[in-house]
């Protein structure tokens, strides 16, 4: 009976002995695997991570070189508008400083003595209506070129430019009626001239070019000049136009395209 006991005993130890060895493998194992697993992890975010620094340095590359293009790009475009405007600019001073010196009457002539002019007295006596003709188709060639810009200084500053040369046009016009005709206009009092400025300018403006009696013409131009001006800072500064100026703008250039057409037929 003792002998049982201590067989028993000895197999009940033994299996003991056995589950804690079984456990300890299994412990092992599991330590092992979990290092394992823990192992592959670091390896796979380790290769992710470099994947990510690669796409990274790739995607800053392509950025970069895409700033670097708009920025390029962005300067060359503002170069072109500041030359633009530049040429349009000396396109008026050309209209102002070339004109013939005939105009000047429309400086320092009142109405009246503008009604009174001679063709055949003082400075008019010094034109012919060919010759006045000439000199003006010879100004507008030299101002023509600078259509070229537009593209550069939006349709509402070009529209100021393409009225100034309208109205500086059309004075030339009124004096070469009046060389042919005998009877010059005043300006301000021209038809077509007063549509013309109607387009140009503000009520308020056009009030008071029409009754300035000191230098009229010489206001009339500062303030066509200075609507320009005006214009094209937004144009150097970046600024979009707005659909408000673009249809002041057709508003502008059909009014002076209507003048003009009309002062070609009453030539005919």
């Amino acid at each position: 009976m003792l002998k049982m006991t201590d067989q028993l005993v000895t197999l009940l130890l033994a299996l003991g002995g056995w589950t804690v060895v079984g456990a300890g493998i299994f412990k092992w194992m599991g330590d092992r695997l979990a290092q394992r697993i823990g192992e592959k992890w670091t390896r796979d975010r380790e290769i992710e991570l470099e994947q990510f620094r690669a796409i990274s340095g790739q995607s800053q590359t392509v950025l970069s070189a895409t700033l670097a293009t708009f920025a390029s790009g962005h300067g060359a475009a503002q170069e072109r508008r500041l030359n633009a405007v530049e040429q349009i600019w000396r396109a008026f001073v050309a209209i102002r400083t070339q004109v013939p010196a005939l105009t000047v009457l429309a400086e320092i002539l009142t109405d009246d003595e503008f009604a009174a002019l001679d063709a055949q007295k003082g400075l008019p006596a010094n034109y012919t209506p060919t010759e006045l003709m000439e000199e003006t188709k010879r100004l507008m060639v030299a101002t023509h070129e600078v259509e070229s810009h537009r593209p550069f200084v939006g349709e509402l500053a070009w529209a100021r430019f393409y009225m100034y040369r309208a109205v500086s046009f059309r004075l030339l016009v009124i004096f070469e009626t009046g060389l042919r005709t005998g009877k010059f206009t005043p300006w301000r009092k021209d038809s077509g001239m007063q549509q013309l400025l109607s387009s140009a300018l503000t009520e308020d403006e056009l009030a008071t070019v029409m009754s300035r009696s000191l230098a009229p013409w010489y206001s009339t131009r500062n303030i066509l000049e200075g609507k320009f001006l005006q214009e094209v800072h937004g144009v150097i500064s970046g600024k979009h136009a707005s659909d408000a100026s673009l249809g002041e703008a057709t508003r502008i250039l059909e009014a002076a395209q209507r003048v003009q057409l009309n002062s070609g037929r009453s030539r005919e």
